[in-house]
């Protein structure tokens, strides 16, 4: 199996490494966190270090496959961006829980996860770096947009698409071809009528606008 390294340590990492284990194609070395001190142990897999030292990791264990399992979207985006250009080649593999409905029509890409009881459906795309998360369903035709995020129990209708790093939170409903915005927010339970512009949250059912937001404004409590 190809070693591998898993950026994140919080709640979302332990449900990427279960889906890592269960998947059976990698073998985790251990967890890069800025939050947890050198040799913490979080479920069950030693903390060597933050994100930055990635690279020296790499060359110590001949390693070039690393999953960034972080929830939030701009973090997420940015760790990656700084890898890429202090490795250019490093392989961040598509995570798919076995227990996920993947169309054999969808297009999934790297850096992804799809977690436990998820439904991908027919001709959809997801990009880069992307969280569809606990029985999150996706219906055919839908779009992802690199490294936005469905959360658990969130339901995308035929068509519907997700901007790049935005997010639609736990049970949130978005009808038939309704897109979603860049760096948007979804609120929890929110149900979407009509289309969502960049850099805003939405919240209520009908989904209604309620302000603005910056991209790299955190959104996870």
């Amino acid at each position: 199996m190809k070693r591998l390294f898993v950026i994140g340590s919080s709640g979302h990492a332990g449900s990427v490494l279960e889906a890592i284990e269960l998947q059976g194609e990698y073998q985790v070395l251990g967890l890069l966190d800025s939050f947890e001190p050198v040799g913490t142990r979080k479920h069950r897999y030693e903390v060597y270090g933050p994100p930055e030292d990635a690279v020296k990791l790499a060359a110590a264990f001949d390693c070039r496959s690393f999953f960034i399992a972080i929830g939030d979207n701009w973090s997420r985006w940015r760790i990656s961006r700084c890898l890429e250009e202090a490795v250019p080649g490093f392989d961040f593999p598509v995570v798919c829980h076995p227990g996920a409905v993947v169309s054999r029509s969808a297009k999934i890409g790297r850096g992804t996860a799809v977690l436990a009881a998820a439904v991908v459906g027919t001709d959809t795309m997801i990009g880069e770096g992307c969280i569809v998360n606990v029985a999150a369903a996706i219906g055919h035709d839908c779009r992802m947009e690199n490294y936005s995020s469905i959360a658990g129990g969130v339901r995308m209708a035929g068509g519907a698409v997700i901007g790049e790093r935005s997010t639609a939170g736990v049970s949130s409903t978005l009808l038939e071809k309704i897109t979603v915005g860049r760096d948007s927010v979804v609120a929890a339970g929110a149900v979407l009528f009509k289309n969502v512009p960049d850099e805003v949250v939405v919240f209520g059912n009908p989904a209604r606008i309620v302000r603005t937001r910056k991209p790299d404004e955190p959104y996870m409590r």
